[in-house]
């Protein structure tokens, strides 16, 4: 254990953030832990009305167990599937009180950090050196709050648990936006997150909706807008436009997760035609091997509208036609990205493919590339998490880059993985006293 004068700054409140803070508490240091939103968790708040596809046993970490153990509070049952909004209450916020109680972790909230260095060394500079890794991080952060920048200072460990989720990729050809993209999803047109039917129903109620993705959050989308409609008695049109040909998703035999395997069973009968798995409101038009070119606004008698331009492609990935389609709203569910701009003047390894640190890339490219059934993924050990610059960590949906095949137990593992380094990172610094 190791007095405070070890600090350790966690970017990020989610739920790998809170098991970093929690671990390295146990282990002694003194943490900063900073949240972007308004509270703890705050990016799972807004798909708090979804279940999970993977049971509490897999949520969990055996540290946050203990937590929860000695300070009497009930353990759910392993074998359920929590909503977020019961992720949030049953456990992550236990996980905060344990924190604010222990004596040892500074919660800021409405914090972001907008950029990180080492001392006073620019990037290029002591490439490799001791220098650095005797160095302290110091982090720039605006409060929104009180509309106020600062600077967090004398950090000897900075672990970025931010996550991806507000890092939507884009709809367009090739990654980039197709063209009106960007003003729309300002405008609100186009929506990128999984909709709500509390705060949501006016927007979708009704309408015809574009559905953009082919991913686990496609078909979640698809399952709100249905339990939306059913429960009012209105109708909602979808037209489902998937980038790929076929079946849009890949069944895992004897899938442990059966949640998730309904899911893809249900996307996959939706593809074929079968709307009656959505209850009867939903309509389904679905549109494979298409891609998006163009977006562009119409204004109408009874309001705005979408116009969505399409390319077809063939079999052998050549236009077959162009398509256009008029919808009232859009949403995108076309995955993540790492937002890695607060890393610029850090001595960062990135893959140049996924964006993640690249250590854990090739270790998860050579297993199969990251992009497998998420329940074959394992931590790769704590060296595949280190970076040039010592001290500097990525955890979490974050460290995979752009690779969706994440789950929250292997966060834990990483978790356990990094602190074995801190230890021996901050006996190092003991001994030398850097």
């Amino acid at each position: 254990r190791f007095s405070s004068a070890m600090h350790v700054l966690v970017v990020g409140a989610g739920p790998i953030g809170l098991e970093m803070a929690a671990h390295a508490t146990r282990e002694g240091f003194d943490v900063v832990l900073l949240e972007k939103g308004p509270c703890i968790a705050s990016n799972i708040r807004e798909w708090e009305h979804v279940e999970l596809f993977s049971p509490w046993s897999l949520n969990m970490s055996e540290c946050g167990r203990e937590i929860l153990k000695q300070r009497n509070i009930p353990l759910p049952q392993m074998d359920l599937f929590p909503t977020g909004s019961q992720y949030i209450s049953s456990y992550l916020e236990h996980l905060e009180r344990y924190l604010q109680d222990s004596g040892k972790c500074q919660i800021h909230l409405n914090c972001e950090v907008l950029s990180i260095g080492r001392s006073s060394f620019l990037k290029r500079e002591h490439i490799n050196s001791s220098k650095r890794k005797g160095a302290t991080f110091r982090a720039l952060i605006y409060n929104s709050a009180e509309n106020k920048e600062r600077f967090i200072e004398d950090v000897q460990f900075l672990v970025d648990c931010s996550g991806t989720w507000n890092q939507p990729n884009h709809a367009g050809i090739g990654g980039i936006p197709a063209l009106g993209e960007t003003r729309m999803i300002s405008s609100g047109l186009i929506r990128q997150h999984i909709p709500n039917k509390e705060r949501d129903a006016k927007l979708f109620l009704g309408k015809t909706v574009a559905l953009i993705g082919s991913g686990a959050s496609a078909i979640t989308s698809l399952n709100a807008l249905s339990s939306m409609a059913n429960q009012a008695g209105e109708d909602v049109e979808v037209v489902w436009i998937v980038r790929r040909g076929g079946e849009p998703y890949s069944r895992v035999a004897d899938d442990p997760l059966p949640q998730r395997d309904l899911l893809y069973s249900k996307g996959n009968e939706i593809s074929r035609g079968n709307h009656q798995v959505l209850g009867g409101r939903v309509k389904v038009s679905y549109l494979q091997c298409a891609n998006v070119l163009e977006f562009q606004e119409k204004e109408l008698g009874a309001g705005k509208k979408v116009s969505i331009s399409l390319s077809i492609q063939d079999e052998r990935g050549e236009e077959s036609e162009r398509k256009t389609v008029d919808v009232d709203v859009v949403i995108s569910n076309c995955g993540f990205r790492p937002n890695t701009s607060i890393w610029d003047e850090l001595q960062v390894h990135q893959c140049y493919a996924s964006s993640g640190p690249m250590k854990l890339a090739a270790a998860l490219l050579s297993a199969g590339g990251g992009g497998g059934d998420c329940l074959s993924q394992s931590s790769h050990g704590p060296e595949t998490l280190c970076s040039p610059e010592p001290g500097f960590f990525v955890l979490g949906m974050k460290s995979y880059g752009r690779s969706s095949a994440f789950l929250l137990k292997i966060g834990h593992e990483q978790v356990r993985d990094v602190m074995t380094l801190i230890d021996k990172q901050a006996k190092e610094i003991v001994q030398t006293g850097g």
